[in-house]
């Protein structure tokens, strides 16, 4: 959504720009909460909404698309969007913006015995916990859920930080501040229990 704001501020200091803003969805949820704790969030919620609502001309939702190809012209780059339909429109555009999310690289990982959940990639226990507690819309009750989900099956190897979120997009600097706390905590003592 940040682009998308960005842009929007972009094409009304310089009214040649034109911004094509391409979902999936056919009624994409924008709705600001009046309630949340997190007031930079709603702010940037209401104001790409009333771009979505057409309050900035210079931006324009096309919804229920997906990309079919992308490629490069002497006239610009050209990309083709299919609807469900099977109808496709072309468009003729200076710059390209793929913001569909992401996850981390797991490629250090790789050999390691890594119990991940499918649907997010972030760790097992982790996902399972985080999915049961669903503190809803405000981020802020969150908490850590400790070192023991944090773990995999490969000994002394843990996920944290963004990472362990995976998919999940509702992670707080806070809360990989205290798996980090969670996890020294653990390997100190198990290191004194050892002694």
């Amino acid at each position: 959504m940040t682009t998308v704001r960005d842009l929007g501020r972009l094409a009304r200091e310089w009214p040649d720009t034109h911004v094509y803003w391409a979902v999936r969805s056919q009624s994409p949820t924008l709705t600001a909460n009046a309630d949340d704790p997190l007031p930079l969030r709603r702010a940037l919620v209401e104001e790409v909404s009333a771009l979505v609502q057409g309050e900035s001309p210079p931006v324009e939702l096309l919804r229920g698309v997906e990309v079919g190809e992308v490629r490069e012209t002497e006239a610009g780059t050209r990309v083709r969007l299919l609807s469900g339909n099977d109808v496709s429109r072309e468009l003729l555009v200076d710059r390209v913006f793929s913001l569909t999310g992401s996850v981390g690289d797991r490629e250090i990982y790789r050999q390691l015995q890594v119990h991940e959940c499918y649907a997010t990639q972030g760790p097992m226990k982790l996902a399972a916990a985080l999915l049961a507690a669903d503190t809803g819309a405000d981020c802020l009750d969150q908490v850590s859920h400790g070192a023991d989900a944090l773990a995999n099956p490969e000994p002394g190897f843990y996920i944290l930080g963004a990472k362990s979120y995976g998919r999940n997009n509702t992670f707080l600097l806070r809360v990989g501040y205290d798996q980090v706390t969670d996890v020294f905590a653990q390997v100190a003592q198990r290191a004194g229990a050892a002694a």
